[in-house]
This record gives C-alpha cells, structure tokens and sequence, in this order.
C-alpha cells in the first residue's frame, strides 16, 4: 500500500477550499478537472483521478500544503470506486 502526499488544484491553479468542496469536485462532472501533484521528493505523483491505482491513497493536505494546512482528506480507489474520506 503506497500513501502519497499531495497538493490537489483545479485545472493545475486554484487551490482546493475546503473538504467538503474536494468531495464535491470528484463526485461531478468536474472530476476530471483535478490535478493532484506529489509534494514529497520521496514520491512521484502527477496527475488526475484516473491516475490513482487500487492500493495507493493520496493524502491531500488542503488548501494548500505549504501554508495553509487547514483540512486533510484521504483519496483512495475501493472495489472499483474513488472514496474520499
């Protein structure tokens, strides 16, 4: 099992707001508009949704993982479908 700490965008730019707006995102038509960028040296990451294999959980720091740590969400893939917790 892999944890990946991550930066999660919209569109590659605007940060992520809240948690409760990260569970929106991905359960809309807009999923396909999030970028996740890896932001350990120890990880490689990049990419989207569709980039995330059974057995790997992202770890998102949010909004923005470098200053301002105000929330923290788990993505992972169970039985075929994105969980956010």
């Amino acid at each position: 099992m892999a944890y990946i700490e991550v930066h999660a965008t919209l569109d590659g730019i605007t940060d992520i707001s809240t948690k409760k707006a990260l569970k929106a995102l991905v359960n809309s038509d807009a999923s396909s508009r999030l970028c996740f960028e890896a932001v350990s040296p120890f990880n490689q990451f990049s990419g989207g949704l569709d980039k995330i294999t059974e057995g790997t959980t992202l770890q998102v720091t949010g909004p923005n993982p470098w200053n301002a740590r105000n929330w923290y969400a788990n993505i992972k893939i169970v039985n075929g479908k994105i969980k956010v917790s």
